[in-house]
C-alpha cells in the first residue's frame, strides 16, 4: 500500500547499492526482502528494525524513509519507536513513520511525536507527506526564486489609501478609485471616464471610443452585476444616456439607501480568456493571493490556487500551472495559447501591492482578460476593501 501510494504521488523508490543489500542479507532473516521496499518479516524485534533502517539510510541512493509497523506479539512497540529518532540523529534525511493502529501503538506514537518524528495512521498519508516534502525541497532550489523588481508608486498608493480611510475603519473602493490604486502599481487598465449625470455623457463621448461598458459607481453596491448595474456594448450617445438611467434605477431598486456617484464609461475589452486574481488579508498569515479561471467560472469550477505574498517569480509561475484547467490557458480546440507572462506580471504586481499595503483587506480582479501569447492582458473589473490597521 505504501509503495503504490508513493508511486502515485510521484516518488521514486530508491535502488540500493550492492553493499547495502549485502549488509541487509547478513542481518535479516533469509525470508526477508532485501530490495526496496524492505520487509523485515512479521516477527521483527526493534533490533532488526534498527539495523535495517540504519543500513538503508546510510545508502547514498536513499533520500528518505518511511517506517511501517503493524502491532503483533513479537514486536515491542515502544522500543521500536525509540530506535527511529536515534537513527534520525545520524543522518540528514527525513524519516516518517506509520505505526498502524490506535490503542496498541499509542505509547510508541507518543514517543515518536515527542521526539519530532511524524506518525501517520495510514501509510498513504505518509507517502503523500513525503512527496510534498520533495516538492517543497525542489522549489527551494529552483530558478527564479527571487522577488521581482517592479517600478511602482508606493507613496501615492499610500496617500490614496489614507485619504479614503480618513475617519473610517472600513471602506469599499468604487471601481474608479480601485482602478486608480491598481494604476499606481502599473496593472493594465482599460481607458475609462466617469459620468456623474446623463448630461456628462456628451463630453465623455468625445474622450472615449465606442463601444463602451457602463457600470454603476457606488460604495454601497459591491456586486454590480447582481444589482443590474452593468450594461455592455453601448455603441452611441443615445444608448449611453438610456443605459445611465437604467443603471441608476436598477441600483436604487437593489439598494434604496445606496449613494450613487454616477456611472463609469469604460472602453470595451476584446475577447480573451477570463481569469481572476484576488487577495485576502489573513490575520495570521498576512496577504494571501488567489488565482484561477475568472468570470462566472470561478464559482462554478472552484478551481483556484493560493500563495502567500510577497511572492517569488517562480511561485507565480507555479501558481498559474497548478490550476486543473491550465490546459485552457495553453490553448484548446484551436485557440491560441494565452499570454502567461502577462498573467505572471499581474500576479506579481498584485502580490507586491497587497504586501506593501496591509490596509487592503480584500482585492478582486475579475475578470482579468488575457489575450494570446505576446498580446498582454487587461483588467476588466476590480473591487477593493480597505480596513484600518489601527482599528
Amino acid at each position: 500500500m505504501a509503495t503504490d501510494a508513493a508511486i502515485r504521488c510521484g516518488l521514486k523508490l530508491a535502488t540500493f547499492s550492492p553493499e547495502t543489500e549485502a549488509q541487509l542479507k547478513v542481518h535479516l532473516p533469509p525470508t526477508a526482502n532485501i530490495h526496496n521496499p524492505v520487509d523485515v518479516i512479521g516477527d521483527a524485534t526493534h533490533e532488526r528494525y534498527e539495523i535495517a533502517l540504519k543500513t538503508v539510510m546510510m545508502d547514498e541512493n536513499v533520500d528518505g524513509a518511511i517506517v511501517l509497523l503493524t502491532p503483533q506479539a513479537m514486536t515491542d512497540i515502544l522500543e521500536t519507536a525509540k530506535i527511529v529518532p536515534n537513527v534520525a540523529k545520524q543522518v540528514d534525511k527525513p524519516i516518517l513513520c506509520s505505526f498502524m493502529g490506535i490503542v496498541d501503538v499509542s505509547e510508541g506514537v507518543a514517543y515518536l511525536e515527542s521526539h519530532g518524528i511524524p506518525n501517520y495512521v495510514f501509510p498513504e498519508a505518509a507517502s503523500r507527506t513525503m512527496a510534498a516534502m520533495v516538492r517543497f525541497g525542489e522549489r527551494l532550489t529552483m530558478g527564479n526564486r527571487i522577488l521581482p523588481t517592479l517600478t511602482v508608486q508606493r507613496e501615492r498608493a499610500s496617500e490614496l489609501i489614507a485619504a479614503k480611510l480618513k475617519g473610517e475603519t472600513k471602506r469599499y473602493l468604487p471601481e474608479r478609485e480601485a482602478a486608480e490604486l491598481l494604476g499606481y502599481y502599473d496593472l493594465p487598465l482599460l481607458y475609462s471616464r466617469m459620468a456623474a449625470t446623463p448630461a456628462d455623457i456628451d463630453a465623455v463621448a468625445d474622450q472615449i471610443r465606442f463601444p463602451v461598458a457602463m457600470k454603476v459607481v457606488s460604495r454601497d453596491i459591491v456586486h454590480k452585476v447582481d444589482a443590474g448595474g452593468v450594461k455592455l456594448n453601448i455603441t452611441n450617445v443615445e444608448q449611453a444616456k438610456q443605459a445611465f438611467n437604467e443603471i441608476v434605477e436598477n441600483g436604487l431598486k437593489f439598494n434604496p439607501e445606496a449613494k450613487i456617484d454616477g456611472v463609469l464609461m469604460q472602453q470595451m475589452a476584446g475577447k480573451g480568456v477570463e481569469v481572476i486574481i484576488g487577495s485576502v488579508h489573513n490575520p495570521k498569515f498576512g496577504p494571501i493571493i488567489m488565482f484561477g479561471l475568472g468570470g462566472t467560472l470561478v464559482e462554478a469550477l472552484k478551481d483556484v490556487t493560493f500563495r502567500l505574498a510577497p511572492m517569488f517569480i517562480a511561485s507565480a509561475d507555479n501558481m498559474i500551472r497548478a490550476i486543473k484547467t491550465f490546459n485552457v490557458l495553453q490553448g484548446v480546440r484551436g485557440n491560441p495559447p494565452s499570454d502567461l507572462l502577462a498573467i505572471r506580471d499581474c500576479i506579481l504586481r498584485v502580490s507586491t501591492l497587497v504586501a506593501d499595503h496591509p490596509e487592503i483587506s480584500e482585492l478582486d480582479i475579475n475578470p482579468l482578460i488575457v489575450y494570446p501569447e505576446g498580446q498582454g492582458a487587461v483588467v476588466a473589473d476590480c473591487r477593493i476593501l480597505l480596513k484600518s490597521t489601527t482599528a
